[in-house]
């Protein structure tokens, strides 16, 4: 049993370290040796950019823009200094019209000093707008949902970089974390499920009318009157948002949701299992 474990994990870490390193298509060794016959747009970046670990955005943007050839010139893993170490082989020899950065993640998680940051990036930009191609700089995305803890308190010194060079030397700034951040805020905080329930009786008294039911499924539905149907079973997620609820003693259910879905039907999105708010 251990053998075939370490065979199993074996094969995982190979095929995963493979992918890690799998090139991206259409990247610059492949694409910036000829002259372009279309206008080249470089993305230049890290993971988030080579999309070989994650959603491959950069591919969305070649098939929704087929007039120009883009090339995807993320490596995962990369820093600012890395992009800079290679800027003239994978961004200026492409002979771009257009280059967007997305760099800098991997500088948050490892402590870079947003001085240097700001620094290695400024000079990546001066250098790529001697071309005379376009530069559009995005904001770094939010690392992980949590906006107040680990990497996203570092976050904000970053990104004030990133838009004080896209002022200094002329280049666009696209608010990527600004329009990602909105997004978590308004689907509330990335907890798990927390309930209210009303105040129990102690004794042999009468129940209360109403209580929540938790199902089987694990489920959470509608307080029901003794002998009252119970409410539709068949969930859904409201505006693309996932409900969170909240656990007070002597309240009744209730959950953080949309406002155009306080009276609807919500899914958990940590599968904690099914609620209907009541009316």
């Amino acid at each position: 049993m251990s053998t075939l474990l370490v065979f199993v994990l074996g094969t995982a870490g190979v095929v995963g370290w493979l992918t890690f390193l799998r090139a991206p298509d259409n990247a610059p060794s492949a694409a910036c040796g000829a002259e372009p016959t279309r206008p080249r747009l470089v993305a230049a970046g890290a993971s988030m950019t080579q999309g070989s670990l994650g959603a491959d955005w950069v591919g969305a943007v070649r098939a929704r823009h087929p007039a120009y050839e883009v090339v995807n010139a993320g490596v995962n893993g990369n820093k600012v200094a890395d992009l800079l170490a290679r800027v003239e082989t994978d961004v200026v020899a492409c002979r771009p019209a257009a280059v967007t950065l997305l760099i800098g993640t991997n500088d948050v998680r490892d402590d870079v000093p947003p001085d240097r940051y700001r620094a290695d990036l400024r000079t990546v930009v001066e250098r790529v707008k001697t071309t005379g191609a376009r530069v559009a700089l995005m904001s770094l995305p939010p690392l992980g949902e949590d906006l107040d803890a680990g990497p996203n308190l570092r976050l904000p010194a970053y990104n004030a970089a990133v838009k004080e060079v896209a002022a200094v030397t002329g280049a666009a700034y696209l608010p990527l974390y600004e329009r990602m951040a909105g997004t978590l805020r308004q689907a509330g905080p990335p907890h798990a499920l927390r309930l209210q329930l009303p105040p129990r009786t102690h004794g042999r008294g009468p129940a209360p009318p109403a209580t929540p039911h938790l199902g089987r499924d694990r489920g959470v539905r509608r307080p029901h009157a003794a002998g009252g149907p119970h409410p539709p079973d068949r969930p859904r997620r409201i505006d693309g948002h996932r409900p969170h609820l909240s656990l007070a003693h002597g309240q009744a259910l209730t959950a953080a949701c949309p406002p155009s879905a306080e009276r609807a039907l919500c899914r958990c999105r940590r599968r904690v299992g099914r609620v209907t708010l009541p009316p």
